[in-house]
């Protein structure tokens, strides 16, 4: 009587695998004639413990996580090293991903919309990216979005704007950019610039980007509109700031206030100018007027 193997886990299964091959190997030694029996496909993968349908680049780490198709987000449960089913070069690697759900965005950063604009359902690959909100208004295609970054994630408020302008440049075609000036609105220390420029399906924007400096968040408001059109809603967009209330500022931060003693100080110092000599004084005078 036959009795029935239960294989009880993916190794035990492995194992069985290799002893069959090694019994084939075997018989057909003792046949005289050789053959090679190149496993392929689930039977390989069963041998080498390779696993998942997805491929990422030679950067990637377990625990990181990446958005997929769709807008979900999936996070890296394993790597199998570099696999003949990854067909980009630049993402050689086989990976086991899982997706995730990515829990809404907290910010302390209120607004209050102009008329017009409706909020848009968010996904888990906006929360993935720090969006707390966006809304639109279709008509004018405009948008306006609040966006949050946990400031012990921010170690130099300075360098975060740097970088998150090169985020929006990236995907522009042929895209300009404003130097980031630093200002305070309603109370909070803040910077700012504009990107604009053309999209790969033949539409274009220009954003104006704000960057609160607040004591536990960075945040963001992200306000857009098309280029033509950016000039009159320029108004709009400042007033929205003007409404922004709930962030508490940042104790110590980094952001040099333009116009301000510390500004003028860091100019004057620039030019070569030594502290406390009659020519300092004068230069922080004349940047005062």
């Amino acid at each position: 009587m036959f009795k029935v193997l239960k294989i009880q886990s993916r190794a035990a299964m492995k194992n069985l695998i290799k002893l069959l091959l090694t019994i084939s190997l075997l018989s057909v030694g003792s046949a005289h004639a050789f053959f090679f029996i190149i496993p392929t496909g689930k039977i390989a993968d069963l041998i080498t413990g390779a696993e998942g349908d997805n491929c990422v680049s030679n950067a990637a780490k377990v625990g990181d996580k990446i958005i997929l198709a769709g807008g979900k987000v999936g996070e890296i449960k394993s790597l199998s090293g570099t696999s003949t089913r990854c067909k980009v070069e630049t993402l050689p690697i086989r990976a086991l991903i899982e997706p995730v759900e990515i829990p809404q965005v907290q910010t302390e950063l209120v607004i209050i919309l102009p008329e017009g604009y409706q909020e848009s359902t968010l996904n888990d690959a906006n929360r993935f990216n720090g969006l707390a909100s966006s809304a639109l208004q279709k008509d004018t295609e405009s948008g306006i979005q609040r966006s949050s970054f946990p400031k012990h994630t921010v170690t130099d408020i300075n360098d975060f704007a740097v970088k998150r302008k090169s985020f929006f440049l990236v995907n522009l075609i042929d895209g300009k950019e404003s130097p980031i000036s630093s200002t305070k609105i309603n109370g909070i220390p803040a910077l700012q610039f504009e990107v604009y420029g053309a999209f790969k399906n033949g539409t274009d924007a220009k954003y104006l980007v704000t960057i609160f400096d607040g004591q536990d968040e960075a945040a963001m408001v992200t306000m857009w509109t098309r280029i033509a059109s950016y000039d009159d809603k320029k108004a709009e967009f400042a007033n929205v700031l003007k409404t922004t209330s709930g962030l508490v500022p940042a104790a110590n931060t980094a952001i040099v206030i333009e116009g301000s003693l510390e500004d003028r100080k860091k100019k004057c110092s620039q030019m070569g100018l030594q502290e406390k000599t009659k020519k300092f004084n004068d230069c922080l005078s004349m940047l005062a007027k």
